[in-house]
């Protein structure tokens, strides 16, 4: 039976309230205006006795108002010549600052030099290792994070067809720490 062949009253009594769900749904039309009258009343009686919508509800609204105002602000907004040619720019540049770049140069750095690789080795641990890794990183010149290591230790060991699936879940883990076999996925960053 449509909503609107029926009076809100009439509606609430044959069906019962609306649940916290379809009441959902209608604040989520409602924001856009797309509610007839006996929907509306539908969710106004459930809104008046349900707490958690009415909070919903408030929150709903505060959002689209957010949004609406936004689109205003920058709906018309155009951009000057020279703003494609500046984010050319800064996108060309950026991958040669970015962690993921300079962990790439200290893996090609780190294959060359000895002295890195026996530091490395040291490391007692998964996380140590990668503590470790950030900090001679700076001391010697790179910028990354301890994120974007073992982000990408994580995913070099799983595309590295030579590890065993018990080694790759023991490098994605963290456990049983292996240096030489993270210090190779590290080496295997820079090619």
């Amino acid at each position: 039976m449509p909503m609107d062949t029926v009076s809100p009253v009439k509606f609430i009594d044959t069906f019962g309230m609306a649940t916290c769900d379809e009441t959902a749904l209608l604040l989520s039309r409602g924001l856009d205006d797309d509610l007839s009258g006996t929907e509306a009343a539908v969710l106004y009686a459930h809104v008046a006795a349900c707490d958690a919508c009415r909070r919903t509800m408030g929150e709903m609204a505060a959002l689209d108002l957010a949004l609406r105002r936004l689109n205003q602000a920058y709906g018309t907004a155009t951009l000057d010549a020279g703003f494609a040619v500046e984010l050319t720019g800064k996108l060309a540049a950026w991958p040669a600052d970015s962690g993921v770049a300079q962990l790439r140069q200290f893996g090609r750095r780190t294959s060359q030099d000895a002295a890195l690789r026996d530091k490395l080795q040291a490391a007692g641990d998964h996380a140590g290792f990668v503590r470790l890794c950030v900090q001679l990183g700076r001391e010697n010149g790179y910028s990354f994070s301890a994120e974007d290591v073992a982000a990408h230790l994580g995913s070099v060991a799983a595309n590295d067809d030579e590890l065993s699936d018990e080694q790759l879940d023991r490098v994605a883990a963290g456990a049983g720490f292996d240096g030489r076999a993270l210090l190779d996925l590290l080496n295997g960053l820079g090619e």
